[in-house]
C-alpha cells in the first residue's frame, strides 16, 4: 500500500471473516462511533489484495485498495466498491486499529485520492450497497498493469543514470 498510516494502538487483529463476521464487525465499528482504520487482506483469483478503509466517527472518510501482485493501488469511491465486494470472499483476514481525530485528518490531508465521496452514509448500507458478485469480471485484469521486476540497469535509467 503506497499511503503511509501513523502507527497506532490495535482494537482488533487476525480477524478471520466469514460474510456473518464482516457485518457484525462493521455493526459493531458504528456502534462505537469508531476513529481509525481496517484493514482488510483478501485473497482472490487475482491474488492477494489489501483495503484500507479509513472510519472517523464511525463513518467512511476514505478508502484504497491495492492489488499486492499487480502495480495497481486504487483510491476513493472505486477502492470503496472493491473494498465492499471483497467482503463476499470467504478467505480474508481483517485488523482495525484505533486513530485519533487529528491523525485521521492528517491521513485524508497527505492522501487526496482517499477520500470518498458518501461520507454521510451509514457504513453498513455503503457497503452492502455497492456489492456486487459479478465485481471479479467486471473490474478486468487489463485494467491492472501486471508487476515486473526491476533490474538494477531499469533503476539506474529511472533516476538518469544509464543509458
Amino acid at each position: 500500500m503506497t499511503m503511509n498510516l501513523p502507527s497506532s494502538k490495535p482494537f482488533k487483529t487476525g480477524i478471520s471473516l466469514v460474510q456473518a463476521s464482516v457485518q457484525k464487525s462493521f455493526a459493531e465499528l458504528i456502534a462505537l462511533k469508531f476513529t481509525g482504520y481496517a484493514a482488510l487482506m483478501n485473497k482472490s483469483v487475482k491474488g492477494l489484495e489489501e483495503g484500507i478503509l479509513i472510519l472517523k466517527n464511525g463513518l467512511v472518510f476514505g478508502c484504497a485498495y491495492d492489488f499486492l501482485n499487480y502495480d495497481k493501488t486504487v483510491y476513493g469511491d472505486k477502492a470503496l466498491e472493491l473494498f465492499s465486494n471483497a467482503c463476499l470472499n470467504k478467505e480474508q483476514l481483517l485488523d482495525i486499529y484505533f486513530l485519533d481525530l487529528d491523525q485521521v485528518d492528517l491521513v485524508l490531508a497527505f492522501n487526496q485520492a482517499i477520500r470518498v465521496c458518501q461520507v454521510n452514509q451509514d457504513l453498513q448500507k455503503l457497503i452492502q450497497g455497492f456489492q456486487n458478485k459479478n465485481y471479479l469480471h467486471e473490474f478486468s485484469l487489463n485494467e491492472i498493469s501486471v508487476k515486473t521486476e526491476s533490474t538494477k540497469e531499469d533503476l539506474l535509467r529511472k533516476y538518469g543514470f544509464g543509458s
